[in-house]
């Protein structure tokens, strides 16, 4: 058996170890050293501040201290809100308990003006880890741009089915002479009301900076359409500048819309003697589709990202549900369902609802079970046969209108005109009657 021991306390442990045997013969042993270390290490920066604007030199350096520093762990990250990851050169530089990062100085640019995040991260042997962020903007050549949190992310998305307030954040060292909002909606171009249009609110940060917060309402965002919003601004040192010129695009779409489903090649509750059908689903939105989907009987059969899909549905002695479902980039869907039978087996049965409401309310038409259905019952060629059998009547009724109404023509001329209007009403009256006809047939026939 052994014995153990719990080490809480943070500190560099030995273990030593005396054993005896039974006749007192003795032993000692040592271990090796053993750290206890909860502390993570300690992050400092040097020449730039939290949540500061700054429009002189500016010049970082970052060290890192632990007792057990994992060497090369100290990593930083400087992210622009316009231009993205910018990559400053540095030198990495051993300390007595760790490293530090002495970074050039930023470039005097107007393309380096931005609102930055930096993001720092380090590590112990132990495995602990420190992380450290600050915010702060560069205002070398005026005001600097950045976009509220919930406007970046709509903006991000771009297609949007709900207006949202758009916020616009300028970050300047001096305070604004001017500034003025535009919103153009599918090239439409509006000016803004600072009085009555918008909200701003004017923040002075704790380094000396003033920041000014524009708030649009969601209200002029309800219409449909491509919109873009731009903020010009003049300082009191005479710096002019706007969002687009640091890349801060306001663009998104507003679409509430749902896409149209259009679909060829087969009609809801319609028969088709045929082996198979070439059907085509046609998707449209009026601005962009995602993907559209297509489920025979429940089973998915087709997914696309295109406006149309071609397939072909064999043949099957029952009636089948098709369901397309299409969603556009904005989040609307549509979704649209037919039922049909395409069949030309010679000896199978087809279940015909008695009704389009009792048709609408069946929720299950392919069970096959006609008694528990409730449903009138003929066979395939049945059907068929008498689709035909109506055809061919009608065939026969318009020859035989048309030999009579060329006896009519030879012996009265243009008086004829009047009768073939009249004839015309008694050929459509007899196709009509042919087809109450044949439902009447079936029904006796069922019953038999």
């Amino acid at each position: 058996p052994g014995t153990g021991a719990e080490v809480k306390k943070e500190g560099a442990y030995q273990v030593f170890a005396r054993v005896e045997d039974q006749v007192g013969n003795a032993a000692y042993f040592g271990g090796s050293t053993i750290v206890i270390d909860k502390t993570t290490p300690r992050i400092t920066i040097e020449g730039v501040s939290d949540q500061s604007a700054n429009n002189g030199s500016l010049k970082l350096r970052i060290q890192c201290e632990d007792e057990y520093y994992w060497k090369g762990s100290l990593e930083a990250t400087l992210i622009g809100e316009g231009n993205g990851e910018k990559k400053l050169r540095y030198e990495r530089k051993k300390t007595d308990k760790g490293e530090q990062l002495v970074f050039e100085p930023f470039p005097v640019k107007k393309e380096w003006d931005d609102f930055y995040v930096l993001y720092i991260s380090a590590g112990d042997r132990a495995g602990n880890i420190a992380a450290r962020e600050i915010h702060f903007s560069v205002n070398r050549f005026g005001s600097v741009y950045a976009l509220g949190k919930e406007t970046r992310r709509q903006i991000n998305h771009y297609y949007n089915n709900q207006p949202f307030d758009v916020e616009i954040r300028e970050i300047n060292l001096d305070s604004l002479n001017d500034a003025q909002l535009t919103v153009t909606r599918d090239g439409e171009l509006r000016v803004l009301n600072p009085d009555r249009d918008y909200s701003v609110k004017k923040i002075d940060g704790k380094s000396g900076y003033k920041e000014y917060r524009y708030i649009i309402p969601a209200k002029f965002f309800e219409d449909e359409g491509a919109y873009a919003v731009s903020l010009n601004s003049k300082d009191a040192a005479g710096n002019e500048g706007d969002n687009k010129l640091q890349k801060k695009y306001i663009e998104f779409v507003i679409d509430k819309t749902p896409p149209s489903i259009m679909i060829a090649g087969i009609d809801d509750k319609s028969f088709y003697p045929e082996k198979d059908r070439a059907v085509v689903v046609e998707a449209r939105d009026n601005t962009a589709l995602k993907q559209q989907l297509v489920y025979l009987d429940g089973v998915l059969i087709k997914s696309s990202t295109n406006q149309e899909t071609f397939f072909t549905i064999l043949q099957k002695d029952q009636w089948r549900e098709m369901e397309v479902l299409a969603m556009d980039l904005a989040g609307n869907e549509a979704k649209r369902k037919i039922t049909f039978c395409i069949s030309k087996t010679e000896n199978g049965t087809l279940a015909i609802p008695k009704s389009l409401e009792y048709f609408k309310e069946q929720k299950n038409l392919t069970k096959g079970d006609h008694d528990q259905m409730d449903k009138e019952t003929f066979t395939i060629p049945e059907v068929i046969k008498g689709e035909e059998r109506i055809g061919e009547e009608r065939e026969n009724e318009a020859d035989q209108f048309r030999e009579d109404e060329a006896k009519v023509t030879d012996q009265k001329g243009g008086g004829a005109y009047i009768r073939f209007g009249i004839k015309a009403l008694m050929v459509m009256a007899g196709a009509c009657i042919g087809v109450f006809s044949y439902r009447r047939w079936g029904r006796r026939r069922s019953k038999e």
